[in-house]
C-alpha cells in the first residue's frame, strides 16, 4: 500500500537530512565531498545534466529543475515522509543523496540501501569527481568497530590534525543495540566535540570521552564512535 500523500503545495526534500532510513552515510558523503570541492575548486563535478534530451540520463544525473526540487520516486520502502518532498502528489528525494546511493552502492537503484566502508569511500569520491573509483582522491579509514581501544586513543594525532584544518570527519557510530549510524564531526576543542546528525539535522555537543569511550546520545540512541573516515589532502 502506498503512503498517503496530502493534496498540498509542492514541498522540497530536506537536502542535508537523510530522506530514507538508511541514507545517513549518503548525507555524510555529500557533506564531506562538497566541503572538499569548496576547498579545492578544481573539482567542479555536478549531477546536473545540461542537455535537452533527458530520456537516457546517466545514473544519478538530473535536470536542473530536479536538483533543488527533488527527484520523483516510486520506491516508498524506507522513505521518511517528513524529510522527503512531494510534487504533484508524487514523493521526491534529494537529488544528491539519490545519486550517491545509486553510484556508490553499485546497485544503480534509488532504494533504501545501507552503506559499508567501501560505499562511503566511493560516495565521497563520486561527489568530488563523478567517478566513484577515482584514483586521484584518497580516503583514510581509521579504527575498527570490534577494537577495544578507542579510535581517538589510537589516532589522536590524525583526528586533531584533520579537525585543526577545519575539515569534517565521517564518524561511524556503534549504538548500544549494535546498530550503526553515521554522523559528521564538525569541530572540536580541548574538551568537546561537535557532531552533525543526518537523522534530524541537529548539531550535538559531547565530551571527547563520551564520543569515543563511554557513549553519547545520538538521535537513534546512545553510541560510541568506533571508526572514522576522512578525505586526505
Amino acid at each position: 500500500m502506498k503512503p498517503f500523500i496530502h493534496d498540498c503545495a509542492e514541498i522540497y526534500p530536506k537536502p542535508y537530512i537523510q530522506n530514507r532510513r538508511n541514507w545517513c552515510w549518503a548525507v555524510a558523503c555529500k557533506i564531506l565531498g562538497q566541503q572538499h570541492k569548496y576547498r579545492h575548486p578544481q573539482w567542479n563535478f555536478s549531477i546536473v545534466y545540461d542537455s535537452q534530451d533527458l530520456t537516457d540520463l546517466p545514473y544519478g544525473m538530473v535536470s536542473r529543475q530536479w536538483l533543488n526540487r527533488g527527484v520523483p520516486t516510486e520506491e516508498h520502502r524506507g522513505l521518511r515522509l517528513e524529510m522527503a518532498g512531494c510534487m504533484r502528489g508524487v514523493f521526491t528525494v534529494d537529488a544528491w543523496q539519490r545519486a550517491i546511493v545509486m553510484n556508490a552502492s553499485g546497485f544503480m537503484k534509488d532504494e533504501d540501501i545501507s552503506g559499508d566502508d567501501q560505499c562511503k569511500v566511493r560516495g565521497m569520491k563520486y561527489v568530488i569527481t563523478g567517478n566513484p573509483c577515482h584514483a586521484g582522491i584518497s580516503i583514510s579509514t581509521k579504527g575498527y568497530y570490534e577494537s577495544e581501544i578507542s579510535v581517538f586513543e589510537q589516532y589522536h594525532k590524525e583526528i586533531c590534525k584533520t579537525v585543526s584544518q577545519k575539515k569534517c570527519i565521517l564518524a561511524n557510530v556503534m549504538l548500544e543495540d549494535y546498530r550503526f549510524h553515521t554522523l559528521i564531526i564538525m569541530g572540536m576543542n580541548r574538551d568537546h566535540i561537535c557532531l552533525y546528525d543526518p537523522w534530524d539535522g541537529l548539531l550535538r555537543a559531547a565530551s571527547v570521552r563520551e564520543v569515543f569511550d563511554t557513549g553519547f546520545q545520538s538521535s537513534l540512541g546512545k553510541g560510541i564512535v568506533k571508526w572514522i573516515q576522512y578525505i586526505k589532502e
